[in-house]
């Protein structure tokens, strides 16, 4: 009931409110973070769609010197918390699936995690952040391994990410 009643019936209650409840148990100092999570890709949410979490660090130097004013000032993102794709490296054929579809002529077709519009995700974190996790995917299963679904995920790869650079 605790969770819920913390959460306000948000998404993804427990793991977090733990945290700030173990806290207080033990005495310890928190900081709830002021900066509102934001979408990792603007418009309506989609399979790919993630949130943008602010730096706490940064989150709270910034709130100690408080103008009188309510907003509350921009920090810089520390996460990008996929919470609606579950990149699971054992499963990435999985996850192939479920990016991919047919066109009108009835052929197949893989698309991004984030959609077609990653431009924006590429400028607030710097880089194609969604390249880089399928790198490191790639190194994490398929480097020292020999599975079935390796070709098909380097193909994938090769596909999406070679097309838009």
């Amino acid at each position: 009931y605790y969770y819920q009643l913390h959460s306000q019936g948000a998404w993804g209650s427990g793991d977090k409110e733990t945290f700030t409840q173990g806290a207080v148990v033990l005495g310890n100092p928190f900081w709830q973070v002021k900066r509102n999570a934001v979408m990792l890709t603007p418009g309506e949410i989609h399979y790919g769609s993630g949130i943008w979490q602010a730096d706490p660090e940064l989150d709270w130097k910034s709130n100690q010197k408080k103008t009188g004013k309510r907003e509350i000032p921009i920090t810089t993102t520390m996460f990008a918390h996929l919470n609606r794709v579950k990149f699971d490296t054992r499963r990435l054929s999985s996850l192939l699936d479920e990016l991919t579809s047919e066109t009108k002529e009835g052929e197949k077709e893989w698309s991004r995690i984030w959609g077609p519009d990653y431009s924006s995700v590429v400028k607030k974190a710097g880089y194609d952040l969604e390249k880089v996790i399928w790198e490191e995917a790639i190194k994490a299963t398929c480097e020292h391994s020999l599975l079935d679904e390796c070709e098909r995920i380097r193909n994938y790869y090769d596909t999406v990410f070679r097309q838009d650079a």
